[in-house]
């Protein structure tokens, strides 16, 4: 499973009791597809909140799996139809992510091109609750 080098396209639209954002950018990062899907790993910029955090993720079929790494760390795995928990730990301590995947599509070709579109509900027990959608376009 060879990687390369490869542009990517984030956009997320996030919705909460405190108003809507959005934030967009594209950044370079490294694209490989084998027999099960893609991997693509990028690192974040200052424009998402994540300066400097790898994420990775792993796209099988019907199932995102996202792992970042850095200032926060996190694993989301995304699946329609499905909740999933885990841990989303920061420098102010360890909370509690709630993940409920409401539309998953993953249109990828055998070079690890295409758009991966995810709408989901996010809630970090005590902190927050949002609506979501990410939308991550490989070039």
């Amino acid at each position: 499973m060879a990687m390369r080098n490869g542009m990517i396209r984030i956009s997320a639209y996030i919705e909460s009791g405190e108003g809507t954002d959005t934030v967009e950018f594209t950044t370079e990062g490294r694209v490989s597809r084998d027999k099960d899907g893609c991997l693509l790993e990028y690192t974040e910029s200052e424009v998402s909140g994540m300066r400097g955090s790898l994420t990775t993720l792993r796209i099988t079929g019907d199932k995102v799996v996202m792992h970042r790494e850095g200032f926060t760390s996190s694993v989301m795995e995304f699946v329609k139809g499905e909740r999933y928990q885990s841990e989303y730990t920061t420098p102010y301590g360890v909370f509690t992510l709630e993940i409920l995947t409401r539309h998953l599509t993953c249109d990828m070709d055998a070079e690890g091109r295409g758009t991966v579109d995810i709408h989901y509900d996010m809630s970090i027990r005590g902190l927050s609750q949002s609506v979501n959608r990410l939308t991550i376009e490989v070039l």
